[in-house]
C-alpha cells in the first residue's frame, strides 16, 4: 500500500535530503547553551577551534538506502536518520534559516526567482563551482533527469518540466501554485545516476550516493553500523575544519553508555536515557515534530458522534501531556497549538482556540459509556504517550485499551483496515507552506486520510497552499488551522524537544529546529 505508507512517512523535507551541507557564511554554534529555543548552540569562530580531530556522532537507525528518495518509500511514522547522517555531504540551491524561512545559498546558486505566477515558475542561475563528488559539475541536465526520477513523489508531482537554459541556469515550471516551491528547485543527484532506474532503486544499500557538500562519506560498514565522512576533495568553499565524522548506530539507551565511556562525542537523548546525562552537558531546542491524537470519525465507531470527539478533547489535559512527555528532560514542556507550525516558526499563530476547552465533568457525561481501542506503534516513548491520554480519558469515564503493534505491521494492521479508533504518532512542521498535510485531512476518500472526514474547504486549503508571500501565508494557515481542527478529528498535543548530549568542546553544532549546521565550521575546542 505505497500511498497509505509513504503519505504518512514523516522524513522531514519529504526525505529527500535538500537541506543541510553547508556554505560559507552560515552561522555557526557552540557549547554554551544558548537562549534561542529554535537553534541549540551559539556561534564559535572557526579560528578558536582546534585544526582537525575527529567527531563521533550517535544515530539510532541506519537506512535502507543511501539514495534518500529511494530511503523513504514505506517509511513508517517517525524520523529517519538519513537527513541528518547525509547533511554533511549535502546542499541545495535554497536553504532553511532559523525560523523555517529560506534564502538562496550561494555555494549552490547564484540566484532563485519567481518570474511568474501562472503557471508558477521559478528560475535558477546555478554556482558554476558547484560539482558533484567526482568532480563533474552540477548542470542543467542534472535537474531535468532527477526531476523525471522523482516524478510520482510528493511535490515533485507537481512539476511541470524543467526548461533548460544552457548548462547553468534553468526554469522549473509547476503545474499548480504551492508555497513550498522552494523544496523543489534543486537536484540531489548526478543525471547519470537519476537515468539509471536500476541503480536509482538498488545500487545504495551498501555504498553513497555522490556528495556535493564539504564532507563525502568514505567507508560503510554495516556489520558494526559505522560510516565515516571525511572533507571532500572537490569542495569549492572553505576547508571543514573536521578530518572526520564518525557515525555510530546504536540506540538512545546505548549512546548513552557509550557517551559516559567517553565512547560519543554526540548522542541522540529520550525520555529514559536523559536521567542517565549529565544535564549540564544536554543541549535543547524546540522540535520540528508535533504529536497528536487522531480521532476516527468515519464507519460505525464511537468516535463518529461529534458529542463524542468533543467529550474526548475535553477530557484532555494537553499541558499534563507536555510535562509528562519531558518529566525526566528538564527542558521546559511545549504545548502544540497548530497543526502546521510549531511555536517559533515563521507565520505561526496558536490556533487552540478553535479546540473546546478542557472540561472534565462535560466529558464525564458522555464517555461513562463509551469504550474505545488504541494501537500504538510499539515503542517506549509512544507507548508511554499513549498510555497518558488513555489515563486521562479514563478519569473521564471512559474505557480504553492501549494495544502496541510491532512497527513493521502497523501501516497493513491499522492504517490501511483504519482499525482503530485513537492513533497518536508524530507529523513534521510544514515547511513554507501546507501541501504535504493536505491529503492527510481530505478528502475524505484519500487513502492518506485516515480521519473519515474531510476537515477543511477546498477554497480554504487553496488559498493557503498557493499564498506566496509570507505575511499572506501566515495569515491564510491561520484561517486553515481553525478549519481543520473544527470537526475534532486531528487534536495536536505537544511539541518534544529535540535533545542532544554533547561532550565538552563540541562547537557550532546542536539540535536545532530548522537550521543545518554548517559542517565547515563544526569542530572541537581544546
Amino acid at each position: 500500500m505505497r500511498l497509505a505508507a509513504a503519505g504518512l512517512a514523516l522524513v522531514l523535507l519529504g526525505g529527500c535530503g535538500l537541506f543541510g551541507g553547508g556554505s560559507p557564511d552560515e552561522p555557526g554554534g557552540s557549547d554554551e547553551k544558548p537562549t534561542n529555543p529554535l537553534v541549540g548552540w551559539s556561534p564559535v569562530d572557526p579560528a578558536e577551534l582546534s585544526e582537525g580531530g575527529v567527531l563521533r556522532v550517535g544515530i539510532d537507525v541506519l537506512p535502507s538506502s543511501f539514495n534518500p528518495a529511494v530511503a523513504a518509500e514505506g517509511a513508517l511514522p517517525g524520523r529517519s536518520g538519513l537527513d541528518r547522517l547525509l547533511a554533511p555531504t549535502t546542499g541545495s540551491a535554497v536553504r532553511l534559516g532559523e525560523d523555517g524561512g529560506w534564502e538562496v545559498d550561494p555555494a549552490y546558486a547564484e540566484s532563485v526567482e519567481v518570474t511568474g505566477d501562472d503557471p508558477l515558475e521559478v528560475r535558477v542561475e546555478l554556482q558554476p563551482d558547484a560539482v558533484w563528488q567526482d568532480g563533474s559539475p552540477i548542470t542543467s541536465v542534472d535537474m531535468s533527469a532527477w526531476v523525471e526520477a522523482v516524478a510520482q513523489d510528493e511535490g515533485w508531482d507537481d512539476v511541470e518540466t524543467v526548461e533548460a537554459d544552457g548548462d547553468l541556469a534553468y526554469t522549473v515550471r509547476f503545474e499548480r501554485v504551492r508555497s513550498d516551491w522552494p523544496l523543489f528547485v534543486y537536484p540531489r543527484l548526478p543525471a547519470d545516476i537519476s537515468t539509471d532506474a536500476e541503480r536509482f532503486a538498488d545500487g545504495f544499500a551498501e555504498e553513497p550516493v555522490p556528495s556535493n557538500g564539504p564532507f563525502a562519506i568514505t567507508d560503510i560498514d554495516l556489520e558494526t553500523g559505522t560510516v565515516t565522512q571525511e572533507p571532500n576533495p572537490r569542495w569549492w568553499g572553505p576547508r571543514p575544519v573536521l578530518d572526520q565524522i564518525v557515525w555510530r548506530l546504536a540506540t538512545p539507551e546505548v549512546q548513552a553508555e557509550a557517551f559516559a565511556a567517553d565512547e560519543l562525542d554526540v548522542a541522540e537523548v529520550v525520555p529514559s536515557s536523559g536521567t542517565d546525562l549529565d544535564a549540564d552537558l544536554l543541549r535543547t531546542a524546540t522540535g520540528s515534530r508535533w504529536t497528536h491524537l487522531t480521532l476516527n470519525a468515519g464507519g460505525s465507531g464511537p468516535l463518529a458522534d461529534d458529542s463524542v470527539r468533543r467529550a474526548v478533547v475535553q477530557a484532555l489535559d494537553r499541558e499534563a501531556l507536555a510535562e509528562a512527555g519531558v518529566a525526566d528532560l528538564d527542558v521546559p514542556p511545549l504545548v502544540a497549538e497548530s497543526v502546521f507550525t510549531v511555536p517559533g516558526q515563521q507565520g505561526h499563530v496558536d490556533a487552540s482556540d478553535a479546540l473546546p476547552a478542557p472540561d472534565a465533568d462535560a466529558a464525564r457525561e458522555v464517555l461513562s459509556d463509551v469504550t474505545l481501542r488504541f494501537p500504538v506503534p510499539a515503542g517506549e516513548v509512544t507507548e508511554a504517550r499513549a498510555e497518558a491520554v488513555a489515563d486521562q480519558l479514563r478519569e473521564a469515564g471512559a474505557t480504553v485499551e492501549v494495544r502496541p503493534v510491532a512497527p513493521e505491521d502497523f501501516v497493513e494492521q491499522v492504517l490501511v483496515p483504519r482499525d482503530f479508533d485513537l492513533l497518536t504518532f508524530s507529523y513534521d512542521a510544514a515547511i513554507l507552506g501546507v501541501a504535504p498535510m493536505e491529503s492527510r485531512l481530505r478528502p475524505a476518500g484519500s487513502v492518506d486520510n485516515v480521519t473519515g472526514v474531510a476537515a477543511g474547504s477546498a477554497e480554504v486549503w487553496e488559498a493557503a497552499r498557493v499564498a506566496l508571500d509570507p505575511d499572506d501565508r501566515a495569515e491564510a494557515v491561520a484561517a486553515l488551522d481553525a478549519q481543520v481542527l473544527e470537526p475534532l478529528v486531528l487534536v495536536p498535543l505537544t511539541v518534544p524537544p529535540e535533545v542532544l548530549a554533547l561532550r565538552d568542546g563540541v562547537a557550532n553544532y546542536g539540535p536545532s529546529t530548522f537550521l543545518r549546521p554548517d559542517w565547515t565550521r563544526v569542530g572541537l575546542v581544546d
